[in-house]
């Protein structure tokens, strides 16, 4: 069996697999590194900033004045019936708890997807250099757009909030880091590329 997983890994072409090959120790080298050292302090420090900004752009622009963030834990109830408890920024209009911004919404993982792929594709380091902190950014401001049109919403159209969370920003967020790639690969000379 391991014979013929290796006979089948050599099929692939070779580029593939440097790219599968980049991936895999990424993603592991990631993960371990996470868990161990930075899973608290990073989602901690990004969700803070998320829940800040996002209050301070809605008291800003959305004609409201009284949002704030606190960052602590809170305890909201599964699909499954449970109650959970978990930290995140909470959203709160005149003390009054709006929405929370769990740590896994601080577009941390969607940095990391982002930045692993431009490690991974073949291209000058300088062009990485230049393309992983323009997205990091601009992912990042997408997901306080993301946050504070929701927290819009959920003030003023609060029947569109679910829908709007589960499908359009997902949709419209995932799109964004495409097209990122896309752009950083339009250019990139790929070596062993098929014309």
């Amino acid at each position: 069996m391991l014979r013929q997983l290796k006979h089948n890994y050599q099929k692939i072409p070779e580029p593939v697999r440097l790219f599968l090959t980049k991936a895999i120790l990424i993603a592991a080298v990631w993960n371990l590194v996470y868990i161990l050292f930075l899973s608290k302090y990073l989602d901690q420090y990004l969700t803070i900033h998320v829940g800040q900004s996002t209050a301070a752009i809605l008291n800003r622009y959305s004609g409201i004045k009284g949002f704030s963030a606190v960052y602590g834990d809170y305890t909201k109830l599964s699909r499954d019936g449970i109650l959970v408890t978990q930290p995140g920024s909470q959203i709160k209009l005149n003390n009054d708890q709006l929405m929370n911004i769990a740590n896994s919404c601080n577009a941390l993982q969607l940095m990391v997807l982002y930045i692993g792929f431009i490690v991974c594709i073949p291209a000058k380091q300088v062009r990485k250099l230049y393309y992983i902190p323009i997205g990091v950014v601009c992912i990042d401001i997408a997901n306080i757009f993301r946050t504070s049109v929701l927290a819009f919403l959920k003030v003023n159209y609060a029947i569109y909030f679910d829908f709007a969370h589960h499908y359009i920003f997902t949709i419209v967020v995932y799109t964004a880091i495409i097209l990122m790639w896309l752009l950083f690969t339009r250019k990139s000379r790929f070596r062993y590329a098929i014309v």
